[in-house]
């Protein structure tokens, strides 16, 4: 925990997402319904990103209380954000 410790989570979680992309740069991405269901997409719509994206389980990505975190943030903030 120094003050570089921000730096270091970052670096991680952008590993995992690497790994889970499987390494050559394709981007893991997960339905909103999945994630909240903490399971994989099976689909994913199509994307401009050129290197493609991959269905995944990016909920595996993040450490639980930041992943409950987000949870809590779609179920009970995002619509009341959002017109």
């Amino acid at each position: 925990h120094g003050a570089l410790a921000g730096l270091a989570f970052q670096r991680e979680m952008e590993q995992r997402a690497y790994n889970m992309g499987g390494g050559n740069f394709t981007v893991p991405v997960q339905r909103v319904t999945d994630f909240l269901q903490n399971k994989p997409s099976t689909s994913a719509p199509s994307s401009s990103y050129r290197l493609g994206v991959k269905p995944a389980a990016c909920h595996e990505i993040y450490p639980a209380p930041l992943v409950a975190a987000l949870k809590d943030a779609l179920v009970n903030n995002f619509e009341k954000q959002m017109p």
